[in-house]
């Protein structure tokens, strides 16, 4: 049986399918990274997966009352994101392109993944499945400014 409907999660599993999209690409595009951004498409799907586990909870204790704003940050960057997927799949980005929206992407991400919920002293299940996205979120943009540097990729302010 399908969860009820919670446009704000609809958008978050979302923005974690689009960005494993975008890595996809990004992984045609840039052959010599082809694994890098593979496994992070692949760590971003699971992303989405865990949202959907906490579909039910997040909606039945009316976590996302107050979250007009959040849905709203989280629809534009849906939009800008699927923008990208088409542009590169036309005209591909740059090596340095690539990481650099990667890594604006996922330093971002970790602030549309409702910042309020990591400083609750008692946390929800779903409450706890967001501050892992948060954390994952700046893992991969630690990854991607490692990869960076170890290949001479330049960070573009």
């Amino acid at each position: 049986m399908l969860a009820e409907k919670c446009p704000i999660m609809d958008q978050a599993t979302k923005l974690e399918l689009n960005v494993s999209k975008l890595y996809l690409v990004f992984s045609r595009i840039c052959t010599e990274d082809a694994d890098f951004w593979w496994q992070l498409s692949i760590e971003e799907t699971n992303h989405a997966a865990l949202l959907e586990s906490v579909r039910e909870t997040a909606f039945k204790i009316d976590l996302f009352a107050d979250s007009q704003e959040e849905h709203k940050q989280l629809a534009e960057a849906n939009e800008k994101i699927a923008s990208m997927i088409k542009k590169f799949e036309q005209t591909p980005a740059t090596r340095e392109q690539a990481f650099n929206i990667a890594l604006e992407l996922e330093n971002s991400a970790g602030e549309i993944h409702f910042q309020h919920f990591i400083e609750k002293r008692e946390k929800t299940p779903t409450e706890k499945v967001f501050e892992t996205l948060n954390q994952e979120d700046s893992d991969h943009a630690e990854r991607i400014r490692s990869y960076m540097d170890c290949h001479g990729i330049a960070i573009i302010s």
